[in-house]
């Protein structure tokens, strides 16, 4: 039992009881003590006022050497019978365990006494993680107590004490009989000596010795530095030689690769992987049978491309990996037409099944077949998907290949997952990827360009057909159909209406071009309708992503929906389009001005083989009372010069070559909103501006003049916003 307490005559546990006490309370139950003793010392609690958890870093002294014999019941026993005290029974420290840090975080690490070194002057180690130095004992008082730090200045001059964040964590104690004993110091032993072992624990202990031994030496650099010679003068060697077989070179590839993928992939520095790079790549410009057989052993050895493409951390050998299979594939389809898998590479009107044997679906089934190892980091798929879009980007037997293996329809689902029901889910297997898409917005910029190479010999206009049926390409538009879960994927929409796939691609802002493209091939389809269909929801998708915050995120679908007028044949169409893109300028605060007036000039740039430029520039003009007031006087001067400059081309310049009441119509609706625009954005809701803001829109207001009829009236509404009343207005 612990003494009563001083204060409180009440029994209770001391916060930071020195050691001797503790030892007095273990008198009752310490009898036969082992050789090894292990002090743990209380330097957590948890505060219940403040509900954390705190660090103790009071000092706390310990001996070197502790008698351990009053603390023992043989000892009591004696002293109650009146006999003679036991002999006494002395412990020495051994280790100590130290914490640095705070209860939150922090680290641990060691000193411990050398067994190895003299046992009248043993010598101490500290062991930090994988360092291993010298420790001083002596120094054990001011590293291992705890306590106040030295005192310190602030800048005032004023000295004050800090707690050392490191202290003892952990004591360890021996006995000292068993120290110098043979069996306790290892140091009495010699390495001369050899202990007396079991013989199969002694196998196993050598065999064990033997595997650290050679995984040492082989992660050495001097290692791979060796292959590298040795392959690169047996490369060497070859180009004189006259064998006739291509079997020794093929082991100094295979050497060259297993030391690759083994060992030099392993290191976070890319010095040792280039260096063997270059020598495989050097292999596999010069013959293509090298190529081969990299590609047979990418393909056939279980786990490569998972342990060099899909889950290896470092991106540099990710990189060289994939240049090395893009590089082979490549030599392969020039060289060796038939092994790569067909002799004459096109797109036949009948889809044939390519022969499972062929190096392309070798490769490309192994590549597929990794495909789960992305789902355990994000890290990693930008270097895969950009080796499968390099794949793809070849030539339509390849996009042909990849589609028989399943790729459009992984990558859909991949898009799409997390916002698939539990179900669906559980079905495609993928549950750690919807915690990637939970946790942030991953890379899917490569991802997004495999998709639209796949959909550029597909068309979704097309009727599905059943997921296990053979793809046959339309005569119509030369294309093949979606499968039905192909389909369902690719046209899977949110709330808002919008197919989540293209939503998620354009917002990462990294495929523009090739979604443009995309969305050009099915609009302009031979087999699209006019309207309806998936052009209905194609283009629902790219109007609601144009509201968005800042505005100039709008941009991928600005640049869509200009392809999509540009290959429409339907006129509403492009009257709505360009309908609720006006109407949502005024929205567009200090961003994205120019990208919304870039939308309108490239309208003009168009050339839609059924919609007449004319046509389109009269829907431009049909809404220029929405866009045409907030951007000129919009925050960048640049946009309003702009838009000054673009409304003399479509409308002033016309109207000085000829009187057309459209344009006319337009006039009267641009000076309309332009003045009621002022009266409700800086008279009503006073919004902050300079002088020089209204100066694009008033001449503009100068110009709508010229062709009003009742000048009076016209002139009365232009002086009250005169540059004098504006100014009267910015500094009230």
């Amino acid at each position: 039992m612990w003494p009563p307490c001083e204060r409180c005559e009440e029994v209770c546990l001391p916060k930071h009881p020195p050691l001797v006490t503790v030892l007095t309370f273990l008198r009752t139950s310490l009898k036969d003590l082992p050789n090894g003793i292990i002090f743990h010392l209380k330097r957590f609690e948890f505060d219940l006022q403040t509900m954390h958890r705190s660090k103790i870093n009071d000092k706390f002294e310990f001996p070197n050497c502790i008698d351990m014999t009053p603390y023992t019941t043989d000892f009591l026993s004696a002293e109650e019978k009146g006999k003679f005290a036991p002999l006494p029974d002395v412990f020495e420290l051994v280790g100590v365990l130290v914490h640095s840090g705070t209860a939150e975080s922090g680290h641990y690490y060691s000193y411990v006494r050398d067994r190895l070194s003299d046992s009248t002057n043993p010598q101490w180690l500290e062991f930090n993680d994988s360092e291993v130095s010298f420790f001083d004992p002596s120094t054990i008082p001011s590293t291992c107590y705890g306590g106040c730090d030295s005192m310190a200045r602030d800048s005032m001059g004023q000295t004050f004490t800090v707690n050392k964040p490191y202290s003892a964590y952990m004591l360890f104690y021996e006995r000292s009989s068993f120290l110098r004993s043979p069996r306790g110091n290892l140091g009495t032993i010699g390495f001369g000596r050899k202990l007396p072992l079991p013989h199969d624990l002694e196998c196993e202990i050598q065999a064990e010795n033997e595997r650290f031994i050679r995984k040492y030496c082989m992660f050495d650099s001097s290692y791979i530095d060796f292959v590298k010679k040795l392959a690169d003068q047996h490369h060497r060697l070859s180009k004189t030689s006259t064998r006739s077989e291509h079997l020794a070179e093929k082991k100094a590839l295979l050497l060259a690769l297993e030391t690759f993928e083994q060992i030099a992939t392993r290191f976070k520095d890319p010095g040792e992987a280039e260096a063997l790079h270059s020598t495989i790549h050097m292999y596999l410009l010069s013959c293509p049978d090298c190529c081969l057989d990299f590609l047979n052993w990418v393909s056939d050895k279980e786990e490569a491309i998972r342990n060099l493409l899909v889950c290896n951390p470092y991106p540099k050998p990710r990189q060289a990996v994939a240049r090395l299979v893009l590089v082979a594939l490549t030599q392969l389809r020039r060289k060796r037409a038939a092994i790569y898998g067909a002799d004459d590479i096109k797109l036949e009107h009948d889809y044939d099944e390519r022969e499972s044997n062929s190096i392309l679906y070798k490769v490309c089934s192994a590549l597929i077949e990794s495909w789960d190892g992305l789902q355990y980091t994000a890290k990693t798929w930008n270097d895969y998907f950009g080796l499968l879009a390099n794949i793809a980007c070849l030539g339509q037997f390849e996009k042909s290949t990849m589609l028989e293996l399943g790729y459009l329809k992984k990558t859909l689902q991949l898009l799409v997952i997390d916002h698939l029901h539990a179900p669906k889910k559980k079905e495609f297997m993928f549950d750690n990827f919807t915690k990637i898409w939970s946790k942030r917005r991953p890379p899917i910029g490569n991802a997004g360009s495999l998709l639209c190479e796949l959909m550029s010999l597909c068309d979704p206009n097309l009727l599905p057909c059943l997921d296990d049926d053979r793809r046959i390409i339309d005569e119509r538009c030369g294309r093949f159909p979606l499968t039905r879960s192909e389909h369902d994927l690719f046209t899977f929409s949110d709330d808002r209406n919008a197919m989540t796939a293209i939503t998620r691609l354009l917002e990462s802002h990294s495929v523009n071009e090739a979604m443009a493209n995309l969305v050009s091939n099915i609009v302009a389809s031979d087999v699209a309708p006019v309207e309806g269909g998936i052009l209905e929801l194609l283009k629902y998708t790219l109007i609601n992503g144009v509201p968005v915050d800042p505005a100039q995120e709008a941009l991928p679908f600005l640049t869509c929906l200009t392809q999509f007028i540009a290959c429409t044949r339907s006129l509403n169409y492009v009257r709505e389009i360009i309908r609720r893109v006006a109407e949502e300028i005024p929205t567009i605060g200090t961003d994205g001005g120019a990208e919304h007036l870039a939308f309108f000039k490239d309208l003009l740039k168009v050339r839609n083989p059924v919609i007449k430029t004319s046509s389109t520039r009269l829907r431009i003009l049909e809404q220029i009372g929405s866009w045409a007031p907030p951007l000129l006087v919009y925050c960048e001067v640049r946009v309003r010069e702009e838009t000054e400059l673009f409304l003399n081309e479509i409308l002033f310049d016309t109207l000085a070559n000829g009187d057309r009441p459209k344009s006319r119509s337009a006039v009267e609706m641009l000076m309309d909103n332009c003045f009621t625009y002022l009266e409700t954005r800086y008279t009503k809701q006073r919004h902050q501006c300079d002088e020089k803001t209204f100066e694009s829109i008033l001449r503009v207001l100068e110009k709508c003049g010229e062709y009003q009829s009742d000048e009076e009236v016209f002139k009365a509404r232009y002086d009250s916003w005169s540059p004098f009343r504006i100014i009267f207005y910015i500094q009230s």
